[in-house]
């Protein structure tokens, strides 16, 4: 009886030291993660606890100098002139700068994406106005040509216009020849107009120099019979009207 209650007691007494000290382990690590969140900031920046400059202040660190020596705490923007000289210093922002420096950095992101935005639509502009480039030059190269066309027309149609032309035969002219054969007719008419462009180009009578008057062939069909005796024919009267056109131009006959 006297040992089951001293087993008791002892079960007791054991369990109890058990609880206070499950109670002081989680004391104990509340307390270690609370330090741990506290220096959060400090281990960040990478600096000893203890040198972190104050809310508002910023300092300048040199990378392999002791906490000891390092500058005292300053304002940002002379800190960061400072450190902007030297490549082996930086700055140590305190907590609320350190907050507005986060978001500087978030703020020039963003401007670099905007700026990369910005190339990208002036690229795509660039492009497009090549593009178009390209279309407005080629319409610009058919429009040319085509005023050139109309201006090479109106020169020729001008030119035309200058040309002496040669006087109508009438009807009356065009039956002639000692018989009223077609040979004979067919050369006169030719040869009349013939004379009178040279007559008025005042240039020396030469019937015989036309293309016409050498083949005697125009007008020629085989129901005319021998093809000699109507090339005959023909320049008979391819003669007989040059002369009388030219006589008529040149203010002769």
């Amino acid at each position: 009886m006297i040992r089951h209650v001293a087993l008791a007691a002892l079960i007791l007494a054991v369990t109890g030291s058990l609880s206070d000290a499950d109670a002081q382990g989680r004391g104990h690590g509340k307390n270690k993660h609370k330090g741990k969140h506290k220096n959060k900031h400090q281990v960040s920046q990478g600096i000893p606890p203890g040198h972190l400059p104050g809310a508002g202040e910023c300092r300048v660190w040199y990378e392999g100098r002791p906490p000891g020596h390092q500058p005292a705490p300053t304002s940002c923007a002379e800190a960061r002139a400072i450190a902007a000289g030297d490549s082996d210093a930086r700055v140590i922002y305190g907590d609320r700068d350190r907050r507005r420096d986060d978001r500087d950095d978030r703020v020039d992101h963003d401007d670099d994406e905007n700026d990369d935005r910005d190339k990208d639509r002036r690229a795509d502009r660039d492009r497009r106005d090549g593009v178009l480039g390209g279309i407005l030059g080629d319409r610009s190269d058919r429009e040319r040509r085509d005023r050139d066309r109309i201006e090479r027309e109106r020169r020729e149609r001008e030119a035309e216009s200058r040309r002496p032309r040669s006087r109508a035969v009438p009807r009356d002219e065009r039956q002639v020849g000692n018989d009223g054969d077609a040979s004979f007719r067919n050369g006169h008419n030719d040869g009349y107009r013939e004379g009178l462009t040279d007559g008025r180009a005042r240039v020396p009578a030469n019937p015989s120099r036309f293309s016409r008057y050498r083949a005697a062939t125009r007008g020629y069909r085989t129901t005319f019979g021998s093809r000699a005796q109507y090339q005959e024919r023909y320049r008979e009267g391819f003669r007989a009207g040059y002369d009388k056109g030219y006589g008529e131009s040149s203010g002769r006959d």
